[in-house]
């Protein structure tokens, strides 16, 4: 690994480290002189230098956290040879990937390979746009293609770009290094710089503004480290001319009224600026919820591109509750969500009733099953007549789905049952109906990739499910990112949300921070792993390592360098008007209640506060002159149904004899004929656990599956010598995932340990999980092309024994009366299509022989033949 100017050794550290520690000895004569500086005028900046030397760490890391780096670069070097090969298994890799290989192919400095020397006769002119957003590596691909140009050898290096518009931090963009370009050249190549400061795009006011307000507020000095750059004013070549619709206007709100304020805004010009352009530009696509439905309420047409987010909508987080349900029967959330749904629409009082007592502690669909199979049972707790009929429709809709779901293919269920709730009619319009389609439609992706289990997959999705972009017609808004913005250009641009904080920077497992110094060198400091940040020192500050908190700093102010940027791309996208947004805080002092603007920490308001207070303050004394009152206006949004669910007037739900006109009913699913009927009142309490013997069975097949998959990869003594209360804890909590509870828990758990031993005690069991084995694959996936779809298949183990491949099939079904071989002839009879197929497909890939079996572990059975031709 290459470390240039990073100390090699402890040794070094300390040397480079010495002046360091120098300053920070005497920070008590610094202390005294701070008071007296910052009296002093435009030294500002010094100052702040000088206060950060306090914080400086020691001059060298300790031998416990040289201990740690070591260790450190040991395993990313080792993280790195894996990721190569997982790019080599893939075959396929990713933009970093491709930007190291080039770095690569070009050899290092003063040694260049043969393509070096190719693209140096070959290569005559570089074009590069968008400068101001060069990474350090892109910077240093830069100086290999052009390593020994010479001036006036007829070859050109020409960039383009704004240090003002370098918005790309999270792609390791350096700002710093278009300035070193500039003033240094790359290499021997040096450049001539051209200042462009005539402004083709907006109208002198809205000129006129920037230069006014940003002037103010960007650093006065370039820094390197920092990210700090100028201001540079520019000027319309039009200074005389004005468009009379030219302005700027600020738009003070509460927070819960920005929302219906931007859609008025917008159709005040979308009717007024007919043919116009016109941009709703946001910070990020988080919490736009709000805007989006007074957006739509106001019928106002956008264009959103990955926008409107998905999972936030009621209709979708419905479904993703009855997903949760159906594949989770022990997910008490999604169950009360489900109840509390518009398709049932129980009041918080009912909920809370429902739940007292022992029915804390069984899953709530056999609380639901147990109470309403008990005539007198909803007697006993507060649920109206209305609420009875709403609970029996939906348990009555609910019971095959629960009791008969197929696990390999779940969404078809799910979407039934939706169907037959009347998910669709509570839809309040298409976009609703298109919400659900896109639900469905990731659902079922899910399911066909094998992932649909993984409830951490399925949210990782739902967190990028957005609304479909439809092209509206010609006047519209189009709703976009800053980033997304940059290099476009609208007659109307709004900056909506400018007080709300943003989001700070997380915190990574990794610290380091990279500086180019005076001759164009980088500089990298990496910081140990923080270990003091789980102590419990009250002070937050003192319970991080003194490098990471340096480092932190430093990323800090790289960030608030570039949020100032991100505010002048987005304010200079604008041609003639500008809509500002801010909202109003209400604080209590002497009594009386106040309404002020307060931008949060880290908003794009916060950076342009300055400058721009004694406007909106004035935006802010006309809203509180215009209604006589400091209070803020707004109604109040809150649909709830009372406390702990008193009135239940604003709840939305279905009306209780709500049922699909006729001939339009959605498909719905049998009941499991094994469950049909009611339980009468002399049912015993083991009856409501037969119901759920499919569901169990189900699941014990799955764990006792992963167990002998981790038999075949681990060996048998990962389980023989593993403490009996060590192996059951995960065999439990998988069951568990599953709806597993109380005594089937129980009996799952034996059941998976009997079928593991007598896999085990079984020499037919070992010699399928013999490791020895070539070729040998264990929950092997397969995807194959059958009637113009895909469709996925797993093979539980396949192996090449003797020169011939084995495709063997689990079975953990149990047979407790006589003629087991007679069980044995019908599973195979039964399996044999399905284990064929895998075969045919096998087939295509390899050479040898296929044989085929089935195997039994409860019964140590075994079944095994030759495919047909």
């Amino acid at each position: 690994t290459k470390t240039d100017g990073f100390p090699k050794s402890k040794e070094d550290a300390e040397k480079l480290g010495a002046s360091v520690g120098e300053l920070k000895s005497r920070h008590a004569v610094i202390s005294d002189l701070l008071d007296n500086l910052r009296e002093q005028p435009d030294i500002d900046q010094f100052c702040k230098a000088l206060h950060s030397v306090r914080s400086l760490p020691t001059t060298g890391y300790t031998d416990a956290q040289w201990q740690t780096l070591e260790d450190l670069f040991s395993t990313l070097t080792h993280t790195v040879a894996q990721l190569q090969v997982e790019f080599a298994n893939s075959s396929r890799c990713d933009f970093t990937q491709v930007a190291m290989g080039a770095d690569y192919a070009l050899g290092e400095e003063g040694a260049p390979t043969e393509l070096a020397l190719e693209l140096d006769y070959r290569l005559q002119h570089i074009l590069v746009d968008e400068f101001q957003d060069t990474s350090n590596s892109q910077f240093a691909l830069f100086k290999k293609v052009v390593e020994g140009w010479q001036p006036g050898d007829g070859r050109t290096f020409y960039a383009v770009g704004d240090p003002m518009q370098s918005i790309y931090r999270f792609r390791h963009a350096e700002v710093a290094l278009f300035e070193q370009a500039r003033d240094q050249g790359i290499n021997d190549l040096r450049l001539e710089p051209l200042v462009l400061s005539v402004n083709f795009r907006s109208t002198p006011t809205l000129i006129d503004w920037c230069n006014q307000n940003f002037t103010s507020i960007f650093p006065s000095q370039p820094d390197r480290d920092s990210g700090a750059v100028v201001f540079s004013p520019s000027h319309s070549p039009d200074a005389d001319t004005d468009n009379a619709m030219s302005q700027v206007d600020w738009h003070v709100t509460s927070e819960q009224e920005q929302a219906r304020k931007i859609a008025e805004v917008a159709r005040e010009l979308l009717d007024s600026d007919t043919g116009k352009t016109h941009a709703i530009l946001v910070r990020s696509r988080g919490n736009l919820v709000d805007m989006f439905q007074a957006l739509r309420d106001a019928d106002v047409p956008c264009q959103a591109v990955e926008m409107d987010p998905l999972s936030e909508r009621p209709v979708v987080a419905d479904i993703r509750s009855l997903t949760y349900a159906l594949l989770f029967p022990h997910d008490r959330i999604a169950w009360l969500s489900l109840l509390r749904a518009p398709w049932c629409g129980l009041t918080l009082n009912e909920i809370h009733s429902l739940l007292a007592g022992d029915a804390q502690r069984e899953p709530v669909w056999m609380m639901l099953r147990s109470l309403l199979e008990d005539n007198a049972g909803t007697d006993e707790i507060a649920l109206s007549d209305d609420s009875k009929g709403r609970l029996r429709r939906f348990m009555d809709i609910m019971r095959p789905a629960v009791e008969s779901t197929n696990r390999d293919q779940p969404v078809p269920w799910i979407e039934s049952c939706w169907m037959q709730l009347g998910g669709a009619a509570v839809c309040e319009d298409a976009d609703d109906l298109g919400a659900a389609d896109s639900m469905f439609r990731l659902l079922t992706k899910l399911q066909q990739n094998g992932e649909l289990w993984d409830r951490s997959r399925l949210e990782e999705h739902l967190v990028r499910l957005y609304a479909p972009s439809i092209v509206p017609a010609k006047d519209h808004i189009q709703v976009m990112t800053i980033h997304k913005s940059k290099g476009l250009e609208f007659d109307s641009v709004l900056l909506p949300y400018m007080g709300r904080q943003g989001a700070s920077d997380r915190s990574t497992l990794l610290n380091w921070f990279e500086s180019v110094d005076d001759v164009g060198d980088i500089h990298c400091l990496i910081a140990p792993l923080d270990t003091r940040a789980n102590t419990s020192a009250l002070n937050k500050d003192e319970q991080k390592e003194p490098i990471v908190s340096l480092i932190g700093n430093c990323h800090r102010e790289r960030a608030d360098n570039e949020l100032l940027r991100l505010l002048y791309v987005a304010a200079t996208r604008a041609k003639s008007r500008l809509h500002l947004f801010a909202n109003t805080k209400v604080k209590e002092k002497d009594g009386d209640l106040i309404t002020e603007v307060k931008p949060g920490a880290n908003s794009l308001l916060a950076k342009l506060w300055p400058a721009v207070e004694p406007d909106v303050s004035a935006a802010l004394s006309e809203v509180i002159n215009s209604d006589g009152s400091s209070q803020p206006s707004g109604k109040n949004l809150s649909t709830t149904d009372g406390k702990c669910g008193g009135n239940s007037s604003n709840l939305h739900r279905l009306p209780v004899s709500w049922s699909w006109p006729a001939g339009s009913e959605p498909f719905s699913w049998p009941a499991n004929p094994l469950y049909a009927g009611r339980l009468d009142e002399s049912a015993t309490l083991e009856q409501p656990e037969f119901l759920w013997a499919g569901i169990d069975a189900a699941a014990i097949g799955t764990v006792v599956h992963q167990q002998l998959q981790l038999l075949c990869q681990l060996g048998e003594n990962f389980w023989v010598d593993c403490p009996a209360a060590e192996r059951r804890l995960p065999v439990s909590q998988a069951l568990a995932s599953m709806g597993l509870t109380g005594r089937r828990m129980e009996k799952g758990v034996s059941r998976v340990e009997r079928a593991v031993e007598q896999c085990l005690a079984d020499k037919r069991g070992r010699w399928l999980l013999d490791q020895s084995h070539s070729g040998g694959e264990t929950e092997y996936a397969l995807t194959e092309w059958s009637d113009g779809t895909f469709r996925n298949i797993i093979i539980d183990r396949m192996f090449v024994d003797q020169g011939v491949r084995w495709i063997v099939d689990y079975k953990t079904g149990d047979h407790t009366g006589g003629a087991v071989d007679e069980f044995l002839d019908r599973e195979q009879e039964r399996y044999a299509p399905q284990l064929e197929k895998y075969a045919a497909i096998v087939a295509s890939q390899s050479a040898e022989p296929v044989r085929l079996g089935l195997y039994f572990p409860l019964l140590q059975g075994w079944r095994e033949w030759e495919p047909s031709a």
